[in-house]
């Protein structure tokens, strides 16, 4: 038998955002400056909203012998409160045959929420009224405290350069979610997370002149200290890591004419896998919905590079330009689900993908016609990747 249904909102939200910001530059001397820049925000927000719907066995506005099957009522109220504080103070040095820059950056950020909702469900047809009230207190803090040093320095001037810098960052991330049903605490829906992590990332650079050609080599080599805590339900863990990730990376640049010239960078990357999704854990909170880490989760690998030529023709001044650009990434980290149909739940994991890539072709065309200027682009683009489909048990082969 079909059926219809009415629904009828209302919503009003209002907020406040406060942005403060300051700065100074100061010169110590002809070869020296200094410059501190401080930014604060304050955010808040109320949102309320009520959402009534009805379902009846006729249309109700064509038939008036109708009759109502349920109704509902919907009620939300929703607090937030966003508090930011930042300084980057910067600090710089000209000397013979190079320069330093060291520069000191703090930041704060705590953000709040508060969220209440309460449910009225009426079955007519059976002849049953439902309540239901839930709450969801929601608390974030981020603190990072990051000094940059980098110095460069003309090894032969005007041929070769070279530039060396040591970044230290650390940072700690809190955040938690307190919800209830009916009084109730949902562990579901319940949480309590910390991340701290200490990166350390020296680098070194080299750029050389050769007649029209240049060249720059770049290596950061980031050292990456973590840990990581997490509690939901049932599930409590801490795990600890500590990894290397190199980045090479390379620019070149060829300038054919004085009209005319073709760019070229690449670079290699390397991500670790998440912490959690990594580990050994088993999170059966929600029974019909169990999620396992997978200890034998590899990192990510990824190239990018790009190649673009120019080309300047004065009459008319017009400008004519070619690129192609290739990205490909190894071991990609994707879900992986089974589902159990007696039991009528499903389990998630993660897992390595297989190679995927990107390729891009882009071309552009300007000229100037009187006082009108005509641009043409035009772009395309093919991809590769991979994924899994859902197994009836994880101990099935997934590649």
């Amino acid at each position: 038998q079909p059926v219809f249904s009415s629904q009828h909102g209302y919503n009003y939200k209002h907020s406040l955002d406060l942005p403060l910001q300051a700065s100074l530059t100061m010169h110590l001397d002809p070869r020296s400056w200094l410059r501190v820049e401080t930014r604060g925000n304050l955010t808040k927000g109320d949102n309320r909203s009520r959402t009534e719907e009805e379902t009846y066995h006729a249309d109700q506005f064509a038939d008036a012998d109708r009759t109502m099957v349920n109704a509902s009522t919907t009620k939300t109220l929703r607090h937030s409160d966003s508090r930011e504080v930042r300084a980057v103070i910067q600090y710089n040095r000209v000397f013979d045959g190079g320069d330093l820059a060291i520069s000191i950056d703090p930041q704060w950020r705590r953000e709040k929420g508060n969220t209440s909702q309460q449910r009225t469900y009426d079955y007519f047809d059976l002849g049953t009224h439902d309540d239901m009230q839930q709450t969801e207190r929601s608390e974030s803090e981020y603190r990072q405290f990051k000094v940059d040093a980098v110095v460069n320095y003309q090894i032969v001037p005007k041929r070769l350069k070279s530039s060396a810098g040591y970044m230290m960052s650390y940072s700690h991330t809190t955040d938690n979610s307190l919800a209830t049903r009916n009084s109730l605490i949902d562990d579901a829906n319940s949480f309590d997370r910390s991340r701290k992590n200490l990166d350390c990332q020296p680098y070194l650079a080299l750029s050389t002149s050769l007649g029209r050609l240049w060249m720059d080599a770049r290596l950061e080599m980031q050292n990456r200290d973590e840990r990581f805590a997490y509690s939901r339900g049932r599930l409590d863990t801490l795990i600890n890591r500590n990894t290397w990730l190199p980045r090479p990376s390379f620019n070149l640049r060829w300038t054919a004419t004085k009209r005319s010239e073709m760019l070229v960078r690449g670079g290699w990357s390397r991500f670790p896998a998440d912490m959690l999704e990594s580990s050994a854990y088993t999170d059966d909170t929600d029974p019909l919905h169990i999620k396992k880490g997978n200890p034998n989760l590899r990192s990510q690998h990824g190239f990018d590079g790009e190649a673009t030529y120019s080309l300047i023709i004065p009459k008319g001044q017009q400008l004519l330009s070619a690129g192609l650009s290739y990205g490909c990434t190894s071991g990609h980290a994707i879900p992986v689900q089974a589902y159990n149909p007696n039991t009528g739940g499903y389990v998630t994991t993660t897992g390595n993908s297989k190679f995927g890539s990107l390729t891009s072709l882009r071309l552009s065309y300007e000229r100037t016609l009187g006082l009108f200027r005509l641009v043409s682009r035009s772009s395309g683009s093919t991809r590769s990747a991979y994924n899994f489909q859902t197994l009836r048990s994880l101990s099935d082969p997934w590649l």
